[in-house]
């Protein structure tokens, strides 16, 4: 498995920790732009989810090479009020990876309980 190539800020509030998968029902992310560039700054937000809760993102290129936060020992915290936000340049994240429809997955940490969303790049 590949790894994010380097550390990318994450803004988040800590709040207690949660034990509990991502409601799947309920949990609503998006990426922003949906599609763009090489050089874009790509936002994953997501929302309703419990505060506290621990995530991995997982990024998967069209040629099924895979990208993790979790690799890098970097998790995702929900903030307080049930949101979080990850940004990533295409260029700095996934350097020599083809361009199209790249898919991408949320998921509680340490387990396979996801939400996913697809964007493009340059493709």
């Amino acid at each position: 498995m590949r790894v994010l190539r380097r550390s990318i800020v994450i803004a988040f509030v800590a709040a207690a920790a949660f034990g509990g998968a991502v409601p799947a029902g309920a949990a609503s992310i998006t990426i922003a732009p949906a599609a763009g560039s090489q050089s874009d700054t790509y936002t994953i937000q997501g929302s309703e989810l419990p505060p506290g809760l621990a995530l991995d993102i997982h990024f998967q290129s069209p040629d099924g090479n895979v990208y993790s936060t979790a690799a890098l020992n970097q998790v995702v915290v929900v903030d307080g009020d049930g949101n979080f936000s990850f940004q990533f340049v295409p260029t700095d994240e996934f350097a020599g990876e083809k361009l199209g429809d790249w898919g991408t997955q949320v998921c509680t940490s340490g387990t396979d309980d996801c939400v996913g969303a697809t964007f493009n790049i340059g493709g």
